[in-house]
């Protein structure tokens, strides 16, 4: 005997893969396309000039999401890692790795 699958729920959709660029309208509109479309979640890549190495820039740019973002919505995102990241800042940049108005 068999049973198929008729439809899936997905409560809390998730986009592991969203490039943003950088803030400004781009931004702004692709944050608003896909919390229309119901993306309640995302895992970000920012690819910025200059790239996301320093906490500073990191929390920066957090901040300009926050303000093209829907409330409700949680975004996830990313801290390049390379040679001028210092090793002790993806410790120190759990904070800001969660972006959801509170």
């Amino acid at each position: 005997m068999s049973s198929t699958i008729d439809s899936i729920d997905i409560h809390c959709p998730f986009d592991a893969h969203l490039h943003l660029r950088q803030p400004g309208q781009l931004l702004e509109l692709v944050v608003t396309q896909i919390t229309t479309g119901g993306i309640q979640s995302a895992h970000v890549m920012p690819n910025t000039v200059p790239p996301i190495t320093r906490l500073e820039i990191a929390v920066s740019y957090r901040q300009d999401i926050r303000q093209a973002k829907s409330s409700g919505v949680t975004g996830v995102k990313t801290l390049v890692e390379s040679s001028p990241t210092r090793p002790n800042v993806s410790n120190h940049a759990r904070f800001i790795i969660r972006i959801s108005k509170r």
